[in-house]
């Protein structure tokens, strides 16, 4: 059955309802039982909450997640509810007197509830969230979201400057976009929201959009997507792109493959992610490390077109090619943070053999030859390691290259697995330590 039925375990029968594969008619109206299957719908203000109450009040009304609360007795008016209030706060400091109820938790019900009547929790809950205010974001955060499960239709919705906002969906799915301004969230103004909530039988009758607002900043993001895979010839490769961007038009990303997941997005890295590591692994399956390397410009290219037609601005983007260096199947984003780390020179070196060490593996892999000798370790700190007391001539790290005792299995600077190299079971290539898949035919290796 769908999501606002209550029957019992057997479910709908009716050739409409979700459990054969369509929509319960009652989805389409607020009527308290469904008019296909008869069973009994949720209330109106069914997922309604209050997320800027103590959570005093929450345990008291069912808001902030709650169940249920403790107060019932509806239809009721300001008076029943605040005196109700009270015996509820004072039971509370009885059984747990270490507990600090504050006065503050007593008086925010009294200072945020109108007078008036109410017939349901529904009603106290939007009285009590008349509007919805984007400012609570954070001027360090990427997004806010409310916990709450639906808002009330003629609820107020405020974004500031600097801000837009969505209504997510409960797949977290960005449903309508806004734009800095002031909205009464309705049929109209929000109409995906609206698309997928009961709908009210009369123009009357209350009803929830089911989405929560989710604000977002417009400030400029810094994020990091990657990707690894292998090559056309069975080389492990990876692909890091850093982009700087902001939000340009709310719409667009809430259309885009981004948007399906806009409401679980709580960093930028996430929000960009879906966008453009698809882009980075075809780069990787389609072309050879050299290759990459050399045609980084357009895999560029093809992330910020992709990110723009998405509705965001790219300030800047950067996407480091890393293939096999030095006798090791790969460079990871590890080994790159290492090098961010190193002084400039050094880097600059280190980047030059491992690229050299890369063109030198895919032209002997190309004749069909063993893998290029390794090369000498450049001068400095990890050349003056002190060498291995034991007898023996000593093993070199394949990664780091750093001398260690010939009795030992791991390198003791790295961790890499040490040891003669291995040959392929298929086609009898040699293999280096570490590398899983044969680079000459893809065989994995033992």
């Amino acid at each position: 059955m769908c999501q606002y039925c209550e029957g019992d375990e057997s479910g709908c029968k009716t050739p409409s309802c979700a459990d054969s594969g369509g929509s319960c008619a009652c989805q389409l109206s607020g009527n308290p039982r469904c008019p296909s299957c008869g069973h009994v719908c949720w209330e109106w203000h069914y997922g309604l909450g209050l997320f800027n109450a103590p959570p005093l009040v929450g345990g008291f009304l069912g808001g902030e997640g709650e169940e249920g609360g403790r107060f019932d007795s509806y239809p009721t008016n300001r008076s029943q509810i605040l005196a109700k209030y009270q015996e509820f706060c004072n039971e509370q400091a009885a059984d747990d007197p270490d507990a600090g109820y504050s006065p503050n938790d007593i008086r925010w019900l009294s200072d945020h509830l109108p007078e008036g009547s109410y017939k349901d929790p529904g009603e106290v809950f939007a009285a009590l969230l008349p509007a919805v205010d984007g400012s609570l974001l954070d001027g360090s955060e990427w997004n806010h979201s409310l916990n709450i499960q639906a808002i009330a239709a003629g609820t107020r919705l405020v974004v500031p400057p600097g801000v837009v906002a969505f209504l997510v969906g409960r797949e977290g799915q960005a449903l309508d976009a806004f734009l800095p301004g002031q909205y009464t969230l309705s049929g109209e103004t929000a109409p995906l929201a609206a698309g997928v909530s009961r709908k009210p039988v009369t123009p009357q009758q209350r009803w929830a959009l089911r989405a929560r607002p989710v604000f977002v900043s417009t400030r400029d993001q810094n994020a990091r997507a990657e990707s690894s895979g292998r090559s056309k010839s069975g080389t492990q490769t990876s692909l890091l792109a850093t982009v700087r961007f902001c939000v340009a038009d709310p719409a667009k990303l809430a259309r885009s493959v981004a948007g399906k997941t806009l409401g679980r997005s709580s960093k930028p890295d996430q929000t960009i992610a879906p966008i453009v590591t698809p882009i980075l692994q075809a780069a990787i399956e389609s072309q050879e490390p050299q290759s990459l390397s050399s045609n980084v410009k357009d895999v560029e290219t093809q992330a910020r077109s992709a990110m723009e037609q998405a509705g965001l601005t790219v300030r800047s983007i950067s996407i480091q090619a890393y293939g096999p260096s030095m006798g090791m199947a790969g460079m990871g984003p590890m080994n790159q943070e290492m090098l961010n780390r190193m002084p400039p020179e050094v880097r600059a070196m280190m980047e030059a053999r491992m690229n050299e060490a890369m063109q030198r593996h895919a032209a002997a892999q190309a004749q069909g030859g063993a893998p290029p000798r390794p090369m000498s370790p450049p001068p400095g700190p990890a050349s003056s390691r002190g060498a291995p007391t034991q007898g023996g001539s000593p093993t070199v790290c394949p990664s780091c290259r750093s001398p260690n005792p010939p009795s030992v299995k791991f390198c003791q600077n790295c961790g890499t697995p040490l040891g003669a190299p291995r040959a392929c079971p298929s086609c009898g290539k040699p293999a280096a330590p570490g590398i899983k898949f044969c680079g000459s035919c893809g065989a994995k290796l033992p």
